[in-house]
């Protein structure tokens, strides 16, 4: 299979994430380089395990990542087009399923996306 790389570091500007604890919501710019290297981080995994999944898998996931780092490195990223982004990422968690590592920094990933849409 071939290992496809297309990314480049990039940063997230004036965006916001959502924290909850309970029936508390703390909202916080994104502009904190923790936030930026976890998302970072997550994708660095993502892209070093997907090696064992089939060619068309492989670019289909690449295309969902860029979706999702173009749509966050927007000032105020589009609810509608990170929910698209999380329908296109759901079953790649299915198709991922056997790749530990792979399945769990999807979920992340989904995790990071959904703390844009409850903003």
């Amino acid at each position: 299979m071939a290992m496809h790389n297309t990314f480049s570091n990039s940063n997230l500007s004036n965006s916001q994430i959502i924290i909850g604890d309970g029936n508390m919501v703390n909202a916080r710019n994104v502009n904190n380089r923790k936030e930026i290297n976890d998302l970072s981080d997550i994708i660095k995994v993502i892209m070093e395990n997907m090696y064992a999944l089939e060619e068309k898998d492989i670019d289909v996931l690449i295309d969902i990542i860029e979706m999702v780092k173009e749509e966050l490195e927007k000032p105020k990223p589009k609810k509608g087009r990170l929910r698209n982004c999380l329908s296109l990422l759901a079953p790649m968690v299915t198709v991922a399923n056997g790749i530990p590592a792979l399945t769990y920094n999807l979920q992340k990933l989904m995790d990071f996306i959904s703390s844009y849409l409850r903003l």
